[in-house]
């Protein structure tokens, strides 16, 4: 790829044209489903405007306690149906995850000056809040709900520990790039404005809210007053069965799209990092998940025997270790090599593989030979991402005992190597 290309360019020639058709595919779904929200909601206000005039016309004729119950009844039933229609407008999704730690960069500059480097390298903003957790993982999260859909929201970074002991620096450098790789591009704005659709569309047709314990109030009032709410909930799953044959083709689309996304982003994070960081990342990833998870399952059951270890991160480098040796991988800078041909010939893998639509990622085959279609290097550097935390090993303990306080919190526990 010619280097004189900015970056921005350079982003946007790795655009593939699946993935602008993904776009323009969800995105005219989106539409659709809209303009029949729309006609929907519009039929809700007709039947409140109906429902209210009935009822305030029978009380008008006279005041009894069958006519009231009646009217009360009917005025409610339409102002029900109404708030169903329009009651998403008011909620809010906070991504929570009470392991989440926040990071200051006073206290931690070489990172922050890291992810500060591969923000300003894909075009995006720089995080609101850095977090890091005990999890094997990275991912950019916020609090989204409709009014996201045209306001700006703030992003935060979240940094799993698990990560940062099984990779180098520069496969880290690659990770951070590919889950801001989703943010760098107006279409991939577009995307991520899909998927905040396509969460509150599913929230609407799916979730149990105070709506719903509203009319179960309602319902248990008894009487002929309840016989509305009744008639009330069928028309509300009436709605929601409505609602999800609109949804299938979305969700469709989005899984498409997201598939696309995730392409995309790895390109992003090839161009920041290389080609060979961002392989040997999400190679280094799958192996490494199934050691933790390992070694998660084991220290929860010391923990049911009321033991604990005091430090889980360095128990995960020495379990990868013996893990890598088991399994036949060299170690490079205590990290299992994984070349083509080591991976290959020492990880184990499925027999029977199938293209599955309703998986919203590709697999990390087809990531791979994505990302080496783009044919970008970068020197990679071999440090170990530790270095770039400041007192590491403090962090390290802090976040291993809020692990066993979180996952223990009636135990107390006393500390005992992993083995």
């Amino acid at each position: 790829m010619n280097n004189t290309l900015s970056t921005s360019q350079k982003l946007n020639a790795l655009k593939s044209e699946n993935f602008n058709k993904s776009v323009n595919s969800a995105v005219t779904a989106i539409i659709l489903f809209i303009l029949s929200y729309v006609i929907l909601v519009g039929l809700a206000i007709g039947l409140a405007i109906i429902c209210g005039f009935a009822g305030f016309m029978m009380i008008s004729m006279g005041i009894h306690f069958l006519t009231i119950m009646v009217a009360l009844g009917i005025i409610c039933l339409g102002a029900m149906v109404f708030l169903f229609t329009v009651k998403f407008l008011f909620v809010s999704n906070k991504d929570t995850n009470p392991h989440r730690v926040q990071l200051f960069e006073d206290d931690h500059p070489k990172l922050f000056a890291l992810i500060k480097e591969i923000a300003k390298e894909t075009g995006t903003s720089f995080p609101q809040k850095v977090f890091v957790s005990h999890q094997l993982n990275a991912c950019v999260f916020y609090n989204s709900g409709f009014w996201s859909l045209f306001f700006p929201i703030k992003k935060n970074l979240e940094i799993g520990l698990g990560l940062v002991s099984c990779i180098n620096e520069a496969e880290l450098k690659a990770i951070i790039a590919h889950e801001f790789g989703h943010f760098s591009q107006s279409s991939m704005r577009v995307g991520n404005y899909v998927y905040r659709v396509n969460n509150i569309i599913f929230s609407m047709v799916n979730s149990h809210d105070k709506w719903d314990d509203l009319l179960i109030r309602w319902v248990n009032t008894g009487g002929l007053f309840a016989w509305f709410a009744v008639f009330t909930s069928h028309i509300a799953n009436f709605i929601r069965k409505l609602l999800a044959k609109a949804y299938q083709p979305i969700n469709i689309r989005y899984l498409a799209l997201s598939k696309e996304m995730e392409f995309h982003a790895d390109l992003v994070a090839a161009n920041v990092a290389g080609k060979s960081a961002s392989i040997s990342a999400l190679r280094r990833i799958e192996f490494g998940a199934i050691v933790f998870d390992d070694l998660v399952n084991k220290l929860g059951e010391l923990g049911n025997e009321e033991k604990r270890t005091d430090n889980l991160f360095i128990n995960f480098k020495e379990f990868l270790r013996y893990r890598a040796q088991k399994n036949s991988f060299q170690l490079e800078n205590d990290l299992p090599i994984m070349d083509d041909n080591s991976y290959r010939t020492n990880m184990v893998h499925r027999r029977v593989t199938y293209n599955d639509k309703w998986s919203s990622h590709p697999d990390l085959k087809e990531r791979v030979a994505n990302i080496l279609k783009a044919d970008i290097e970068h020197e990679n550097l071999y440090t170990d991402p530790w270095n770039l935390f400041d007192n590491a090993t403090s962090l390290q303990l802090q976040i291993t005992t809020q692990l066993y306080t979180l996952g223990f919190p009636d135990k107390k526990l006393s500390c005992n190597s992993a083995g």
